[in-house]
């Protein structure tokens, strides 16, 4: 006679040891009791995240677990929603992905509103940064809006001719 082994049972960490509602947004800390129940409630598992070293890009995956989701069929059948992949038929696990790719976060975390001048000079230079653009970059694109060479006159002397107009004294 077969023997079969018993089917032990499995633990499946709850969210709430992996986020607290204070890694919530603010806004959402109104309803702390009822998130804190909702954390201790879901579980998963198959965690996997990375994260860049400036902290602007993140990905994590990982399998939402509940106790096996079905509709019992005549004859003894059961239909079964999202089983497990790894056999576990007490469980229905749904995969879950979250990939974000945020620059400006890199910046947010750098910057020091105390050591900030607040001036034009380091507005700018603030940009350059954000938008990873070189001071040359600027230059030529604002030339090249200015300049056409297309026409007769262009932009930037059609500018000064107008400048002169108004300012024949300077």
């Amino acid at each position: 006679m077969p023997t079969t082994k018993p089917v032990t049972k499995r633990y499946y960490p709850a969210l709430s040891e992996m986020i607290t509602v204070d890694d919530l947004p603010e806004f959402l800390h109104f309803a702390e009791d009822g998130l804190n129940l909702l954390l201790d409630r879901i579980h998963y598992k198959n965690l996997q995240y990375s994260k860049s070293q400036r902290g602007d890009a993140a990905f994590y995956s990982l399998d939402i677990v509940t106790s096996n989701i079905g509709l019992d069929l005549p004859f003894g059948m059961r239909l079964v929603l999202n089983p497990d992949e790894q056999g576990d038929s007490s469980i229905s696990a749904f995969p879950v992905t979250l990939q974000y790719q945020w620059e400006i976060l890199a910046f947010l975390r750098a910057f020091k509103v105390n050591n900030f001048a607040f001036s034009p000079q380091a507005f700018y230079e603030l940009g350059l940064q954000v938008f990873k653009i070189s001071e040359s970059e600027v230059i030529a694109h604002t030339l090249n809006y200015f300049i056409e060479s297309d026409e007769t006159e262009t932009k930037f002397q059609k500018l000064i001719n107008d400048i002169n107009a108004l300012y024949p004294d300077a």
